[in-house]
């Protein structure tokens, strides 16, 4: 991949995150004035925003390993929460969550909006 098509990458990941949790975050914010969103953090197969210490993690390469690289990433942050969004195998990794004390949620970006991904059955 050339410097121009990473780039061009990147700068599509940049926004599909911001677009993604815009809404989501406008909804948490009722009572006070919302708090800008901090520029995303790239890392391995992934892009990163930390807000208001819930880490919001969209996988863009390795979707179906891409929980233990983010939940690192969001302790890393001194997060105390996840919010995992990945466009395949949500079902699988909203399972792999379940198996942690702690506050992860795992979303389905596939049609280009979150939707809460329910535990797939183990296989």
């Amino acid at each position: 991949m050339s410097t121009t098509s990473a780039d061009h990458g990147s700068r599509i990941a940049r926004a599909l995150i911001r677009s993604l949790i815009a809404p989501h975050i406008g909804a948490l914010q009722t009572e006070a004035p919302a708090a800008p969103l901090a520029e995303p953090i790239e890392f391995g197969s992934a892009i990163g925003v930390l807000h208001t210490k819930t880490a919001w993690v969209l996988l863009t390469k390795r979707h179906d390993r891409g929980l233990g690289p983010a939940l690192l990433w969001a302790k890393d942050h001194d997060a105390s929460a996840l919010r995992l969004m990945t466009r395949q195998h949500a079902g699988d990794l909203s399972r792999r969550a379940t198996l942690f004390r702690w506050d992860i949620h795992v979303y389905d970006a596939s049609a280009g909006t979150l939707a809460l991904a329910s535990p797939s059955p183990v296989p």
